[in-house]
């Protein structure tokens, strides 16, 4: 029997081969399989699915991830334990994971994704978040400058930003970038809720209160969680009736773009260098107010490499 190999982009899985077969993968906007393609690009199978994951219909060739296939849930086979998903197995035919989860009470015993299965995912087993958050955090992954012609010119952008709204934020260094990637890439750091105030936040990190000093040069590995809060980035109905969203990016209009994905990716990005060791100044605290934090400078600067956009990160953000 051939070996089957899976081939991954930013954690996502959208290819398979074996011997000479190759079948790529076409994915809802959940991360579900629908449909595969063969090497040639012609379509030769697809599949649809109930909210929970039973299978509707199928016809022709299927991939061997099905149902949010693409974040990993792994069919077993198995009666009343169809999936397994990292931390447990979940069966389709009730709806629900077979074992309590390692993080209650934090999250619900056996509930899937708060009885939104249409809207949330949870890769890891231990904690929904809306597939739009994943979806923003490869996003950021696609950012992190990944070699040092890259990184210098992000480290120019900063500099430039500096001078000109007179921080003194200090440069990405190899460090900072490698643990970066692999907080941008770790489902499992992030942690979505909506019981904060706040936007993102990462409690562990070096320099936060009652956390060890931000070491020089960066953590080469990342800490968690870092929690995000999905539902401050949507658009919010106010009491005279109008929307507003209460996450925005606190540079504009370098960096992603202002919309939903965007702002999650710009949060999850900045969380993470937080967890990586970069904070918002060097001396600790925030920067005076209009003028944007360190993370939120070379979020943008990183933004606007990897997409070849000059300047624009070294404006203030109001008066």
């Amino acid at each position: 029997m051939a070996i089957t190999y899976f081939d991954t982009v930013n954690g996502e899985i959208i290819s398979e081969y074996a011997g000479t077969t190759q079948l790529d993968y076409l994915s809802d906007a959940l991360g579900s399989v629908t449909g595969v393609c063969d090497q040639t690009g012609s379509s030769v199978g697809s599949a649809a699915y109930a909210p929970y994951g039973a299978t509707l219909s199928t016809s022709g060739t299927q991939a061997s991830f099905g149902w949010n296939g693409g974040w990993g849930y792994r069919p077993t086979s198995l009666v009343n334990a169809e999936f397994y998903v990292e931390a447990r197995h979940y069966t389709s035919t009730d709806g629900c994971w077979i074992s309590v989860d390692p993080t209650w009470p934090k999250e619900r015993a056996y509930g899937y994704v708060s009885s939104a299965p249409t809207c949330f995912v949870d890769p890891s087993g231990l904690d929904p978040c809306p597939g739009v958050v994943y979806q923003a955090q490869k996003q950021c992954f696609g950012i992190v400058p990944t070699g040092a012609t890259a990184r210098a010119a992000v480290n120019a952008c900063i500099a430039a930003a500096n001078k000109a709204l007179g921080s003194n934020c200090p440069p990405i260094t190899p460090i900072t970038m490698g643990c970066l990637g692999r907080a941008a890439s770790n489902r499992s750091l992030l942690d979505c809720t909506d019981q904060i105030n706040y936007c993102g936040f990462t409690p562990n990190a070096p320099g936060t209160p009652g956390r060890a000093p931000v070491p020089v040069g960066g953590l080469p590995y990342p800490v968690g969680p870092i929690e995000i809060n999905p539902g401050r980035h949507m658009p919010q109905c106010t009491s005279s009736g109008t929307w507003k969203t209460l996450c925005n990016p606190s540079i504009a209009p370098g960096g992603f773009p202002n919309t939903t994905t965007g702002r999650l990716a710009w949060t999850i990005c900045h969380e993470s260098l937080h967890a990586c060791g970069y904070n918002h100044t060097t001396s600790g605290g925030d920067p005076p107010r209009g003028v944007p934090t360190c993370n939120d400078i070379a979020v943008c600067c990183m933004y606007n490499v990897a997409k070849g956009i000059s300047g624009g990160c070294n404006h203030k953000t109001g008066p």
